[in-house]
Formats: C-alpha cells, sequence, structure tokens
C-alpha cells in the first residue's frame, strides 16, 4: 500500500479518535497481578479498553472518510492544497489551546492531562488529530478565499435584485429589521436580566444609585419604563418601544455593512451569508429583543470598527469637516454609545484612538501625510460629549461614584485560586496585603473557576489607593512563586474561546428574567410581566433558537472559536501578501477579546465575545477586496 495513504489514514485515525475520546480515565478493576511490568501492561489495555469501547465502528468510518480528505488537500503532491508561511505554527497553536479546553473542561486543571498517566497518551491523540484539522481548516480557508476573482456584476436585475441594488443600504435595513420585529413581538415587551432589574432598583430607590451599573444605560432605560407607564398605563410598552428603537439602530448599522461588502464587489455568496447571518440565527435575532447594556454599546463597537475600517481601507491621510462631516459625525455618535453603555468602553476607545494616533504621527513622520489637527479634535470632543451626558445624569441624580471592581477582576481570580491552592504558604505579610483590597478569609470558598462574580463580590469599595498599590505589589510576588496558578486561573475561566465544540449560548426568555432581586411592589409599580396573552410565547421562541443553534451549519455560526479561527488564519494571510499595513483594522476584535481575559467569566455570558460576531464579517469581506487589490 502506498506509504501516503497509511501516512492519510493515521491522520484521519487520530482525528478521528479525538473526537470521541474524552479525559475521564478510571483506573482498572484491582487483579491482583504481583509483577510490577505485567500489571502495567494489564492497565494499558484495560484504559485503551475504555477509551475506544463503543465507538471502534464510528471511529473508522470517520476515519476513512477524514483518510480521503486529508490525502487529497494535505498529502498528495499533484493535488494538495497550497502551504502558507506560519500555518503549522498556527495549527499547533490552536490545538494546544485546545487541549489544554479539554483539561478545564473536565476537571478545572490542566493535572488532568497527566493525572492518570495514561491520559499523555490521549493528549497526543487530541493534540496531533486536531493538528490536522486545524492545517485542513487553514489551507481550506485560503484556497477560498483566494479563488475569489473579482468580476463586474450584470446590469439586468429583476425584482429584488433590483430594489436591493437600488437601495442597498434601505433594502438591507428593512430585511434584518423585519426578522428581527418577528421577535421583538413574539418576546414582548422585552427580554430583562439580573442587570436589568439591578438598574430599576437603583433607579427607583430599592438600591443606591452608585455606578455599579453604567449610569446612562440605568437613567435611559428607566425614562423609559417612565414613559410607557405615564402614557399607557404600564411599562410594558415603554421597555417595548426601547428595544425597538435599540434594534433598529443595530439594523442600520448592520445593514451599512452589506453596503460596504457591495462597495468592495465581494462575493454573492459572502453577501448571502451574511444576510443569514443577521436574519437566521440566534446570536443576531434571539439578541434583538434584549434591553441589556451590553446591546447599544455594540452599536457603538461596531460603529467604530466600521469607522476604523473606512479610514484604513480609504488611506484617509486627510480630514476636512467639509468633505467628512458624516464620518465625523458617525464616529461621535458611536463613541458616545461605546462608552457610555459599559464601562469598559472607555478603555476600547483609549486605546483604538491610541492606534490610531500612533500610526497618523508614523506616517506624518514618514511624510506620507500632512498634519492635520481635525482627527485628534474629533477624538477628544467626541469623549467630551460622552462624559457630559453622564455627568448630567450624576449631577442631576446624586449617583454614588465608588471605585470599580470590575477592572480587576481577573486578579482577584488568579489571587483566590492561590490561595485555594497554596493557602498554607501565604505569608502574613501576604494576607495583610490581600486582606486590604479583599476579604481574605472568604476568598478560597469563593473561588468558582468559571466565573469571578464571587470573588470580586469580596472587594472593600473603601480601599486606599496605597493599600491597592500594595496588593498588586503582593501580586506580582506571588505570581513568581506559582505561575502557573495564576495562568490556570485565568485560561480556566476562558478556555471556551478555543473550543470549536463547546456551545456558549444563553438567552434571557423574557421580562421576568432577573425579577428575583427586586420587590413585588416595585414590580406592580413598573408594570412589568408577561401580559396573559403572550404567556409560553417567549418560552416557545427561546427553546426554537436552543434547537435551531443544536443545528450543525448554525451551531458552527454561533461559535465564537470558528471566528476566532477564522481571524487569526485570515490575519495570517495578510501578513503572507504584505497587508500587514491593513492589521490595525483588527484592534476592536482584539481588544474584545482581550476583554474577555479580564471580563468576569465568558462560559453563560457570551455577551463579553459579541464584537468577535459582529465584525468579523465585514472584516472577512475587507480581506477578500485588499486581496483582489493585491491581485490587480
Amino acid at each position: 500500500m502506498n506509504k501516503k495513504y497509511i501516512k492519510s489514514f493515521i491522520y484521519g485515525l487520530l482525528t478521528a479518535s479525538a473526537f470521541f475520546i474524552t479525559l475521564d480515565t478510571p483506573d482498572p478493576y484491582e487483579a491482583h497481578i504481583t509483577r510490577g511490568a505485567i500489571n502495567a501492561i494489564f492497565k494499558l489495555f484495560e484504559q485503551l479498553h475504555s477509551t475506544f469501547a463503543g465507538n471502534g465502528f464510528y471511529i473508522l468510518v470517520i476515519a476513512s472518510a477524514l483518510a480521503f480528505i486529508y490525502y487529497r488537500f494535505l498529502v498528495d503532491s499533484e493535488h494538495k492544497l497550497e502551504t502558507i508561511k506560519g500555518d503549522k505554527v498556527l495549527s499547533a497553536f490552536l490545538s494546544i489551546m485546545y487541549v489544554g479546553g479539554r483539561a478545564f473542561a473536565y476537571s478545572d486543571s490542566l493535572s488532568s492531562l497527566w493525572t492518570p498517566k495514561f491520559n499523555l497518551i490521549k493528549d497526543l491523540i487530541f493534540l496531533f488529530g486536531f493538528y490536522y484539522l486545524y492545517l485542513l481548516i487553514i489551507r481550506g480557508l485560503n484556497y477560498i478565499l483566494g479563488s475569489f476573482n473579482p468580476a463586474m456584476e450584470s446590469t439586468r436585475f429583476t425584482g429584488l435584485k433590483r430594489r436591493y441594488h437600488a437601495h442597498p443600504w434601505l433594502f438591507s435595513f428593512a430585511v434584518i429589521y423585519l426578522s428581527w420585529i418577528i421577535h421583538l413581538i413574539l418576546r414582548y415587551p422585552a427580554a430583562l436580566s439580573a442587570d436589568n432589574w439591578y438598574e430599576l432598583n437603583q433607579y427607583f430607590g430599592i438600591y443606591r444609585y452608585d455606578n455599579a451599573q453604567p449610569i446612562f444605560h440605568t437613567w435611559i432605560t428607566s425614562q423609559f419604563v417612565l414613559m410607557g407607564r405615564a402614557l399607557f398605563g404600564t411599562g410594558n410598552v415603554g421597555i417595548f418601544i426601547y428595544v425597538c428603537i435599540q434594534s433598529a439602530i443595530m439594523a442600520l448599522v448592520l445593514a451599512y455593512t452589506q453596503v460596504m461588502l457591495r462597495k468592495w464587489n465581494t462575493p454573492k455568496w459572502l453577501r448571502i451569508l451574511v444576510f443569514f447571518l443577521y436574519c437566521c440565527t440566534p446570536y443576531f435575532m434571539g439578541n434583538a429583543a434584549w434591553a441589556i447594556k451590553d446591546y447599544p454599546h455594540m452599536i457603538g463597537y461596531v460603529i467604530i470598527a466600521l469607522c476604523l475600517i473606512t479610514i484604513v481601507v480609504e488611506h484617509k491621510t486627510t480630514f476636512s469637516i467639509k468633505k467628512d462631516y458624516k464620518l465625523i459625525l458617525v464616529w461621535i455618535a458611536g463613541t458616545m454609545m461605546l462608552t457610555l453603555f459599559r464601562k469598559n468602553g472607555l478603555h476600547i476607545y483609549y486605546a483604538t484612538c491610541a492606534v490610531l494616533v500612533i500610526t497618523y504621527i508614523i506616517l506624518i513622520v514618514k511624510k506620507k501625510a500632512k498634519f492635520s489637527p481635525l482627527p485628534f479634535i474629533v477624538m477628544v470632543v467626541a469623549l467630551l460629549l460622552s462624559n457630559a451626558a453622564d455627568q448630567a445624569v450624576i449631577a442631576s441624580h446624586n449617583v454614588v461614584i465608588e471605585r470599580q471592581k470590575d477592572a480587576y477582576s481577573f486578579l482577584f481570580q488568579q489571587t483566590a485560586r492561590y490561595v485555594r491552592d497554596y493557602g498554607d504558604e501565604v505569608t502574613a505579610t501576604e494576607r495583610e496585603a490581600i486582606d486590604g483590597i479583599i476579604e481574605y478569609d472568604k476568598l478560597a470558598k469563593a473561588y468558582t473557576p468559571h466565573c469571578s462574580d464571587n470573588v470580586k463580590s469580596l472587594f472593600r469599595s473603601k480601599s486606599t489607593d496605597e493599600q491597592l498599590k500594595t496588593y498588586f505589589k503582593t501580586w506580582f510576588k506571588m505570581f513568581f512563586k506559582h505561575p502557573m496558578c495564576y495562568v490556570e486561573a485565568t485560561w480556566n475561566q476562558s478556555y471556551y474561546i478555543f473550543m470549536p465544540d463547546f456551545d456558549n449560548i444563553v438567552y434571557n426568555q423574557d421580562v421576568d428574567a432577573g425579577k428575583g432581586i427586586t420587590t413585588p411592589e416595585l414590580i406592580e409599580y413598573l408594570q412589568l410581566y408577561v401580559p396573559d396573552s403572550m404567556q409560553g410565547l417567549p418560552i416557545m421562541i427561546c427553546s426554537f433558537y436552543r434547537m435551531v443553534n443544536s443545528l450543525p451549519i448554525i451551531s458552527s455560526l454561533n461559535n465564537l472559536a470558528l471566528y476566532v479561527i477564522v481571524m487569526l488564519s485570515i490575519m495570517l494571510f495578510m501578513t503572507n501578501k504584505k497587508l500587514g499595513r491593513y492589521l490595525i483594522t483588527f484592534v476592536p476584535v482584539w481588544l474584545c477579546i482581550a476583554f474577555i481575559f479580564l471580563a468576569p467569566m465568558i462560559k453563560d455570558q457570551p455577551r463579553y465575545s459579541w464584537a468577535v460576531f459582529y465584525i468579523m464579517p465585514t472584516l472577512v469581506g475587507m480581506y477578500l477586496h485588499l486581496s483582489s487589490t493585491v491581485k490587480e
């Protein structure tokens, strides 16, 4: 038999086996074998049996199919896909991250990779099985995107095509929003969360009105509820109007991405796929009815990302109010939504502006651009307007401002894991430094690997800057004692980023979600409830989302890891095609991924990863446009 066929079958066998095995490896029964070597071989046989038992036929079928695919695209010299510089490194990285994720999914610790020792064999199966799979995906993606050859579309249009080409923005908006409005009605008045009810508690005096939640979002959602109560006798109408408005704005923004894709003359299959994503997948149609703070924040996030893409792709190095007033107004609107509706929006804005400013300065130094103060003025003015809106609410409602704990949650999570695992090594000085910021005695018990909410709730909000500084120094010193403890704490919380076979879809189905944290009196006063005529509909539609998301294609289109793989692959392709100067367009997506690590959790809270889903389709279209320009 041809050695290449054998090699391909081994690749396929490793990948197929990786689909079925787990890290669960129980000890074999006690056989009372006294000879050590014989007993070790006996254990090996038993553990191999439990690893593959019941799956041999399925593994053989899948391995055979994969062997043909691997031979055709990775091994056969006459037909194999083009290699890309760095593709093996990227495949290895993704495979390693997957294996680590498997360990955390099984036991919340990397130790399950080598305990029991037999698991080292399973690790190799996972590692090499997914390595070849990722290599095929990366090269296949390069082939699919690289085979795009832009051509002028026919000017003969009929029916919907004529309407699309005559008014692409309006047509796209209508298609997207009309597909969403059905879901808004079925989940009337809106989907709320515990955060929404926390904000209502703050505004209406159950809790103190402080900056634990975004101040402006607390104010504006409460105004809509009050408007509904005043005009219609129920807050239901007000909150429904609110979600209709915010989803309409998002539909307008996403419709404009279709305009950009058409302007770049991207292939029809991409534009149709993007329409399908926006209109038919739970991440988009399901989120439209959610009154959570993340949704208007995400509108601003996407707007700023689209502005950045426009500036970079169109090589805008000169600016004027007359020519760029639309871009300026859109930037200001995006900045306000990005920064007012989530507290980390400011950090995202600062980082994005910093990248733009540094790039602009480099171009000026290289004499590829002439200095203009306008971009700097716009960046500052947008920020000042956002701050003014926040300050107006703070002053009019006596909002209490306290030190924020969310920004330190990943540090607290690392400290909590350290205290749990190595508490007996913590010195009195270290304990005192930690206790000055968070309640030390409760740390170990409060620690939850997938979520830092319990740990950050122990934060002492009245701690001083000096105490915080002392804690940072202590945190840094403790890292060098057990660095892997810190790595595990962060990786354990965020491993979902690299797991293409793990679903992470959650829906708050109706207005009742999160009601448990408020009082019956406030519920009665606000008149926020699911009407009798609507009972069961929100539950049914969320069941529909879960069902749809279990389907093979849509489940992948709603999986964060797929988007991360595509993103890293495209960045690799761009580097190989000498398009590295355009990589700054990926900054908003990278910032989203960075904040996933900094966020309290990602498991069961996919909203922290929304920016990747909402921005990546446009970046794919941008890459196709840039690569076709290089060909020309």
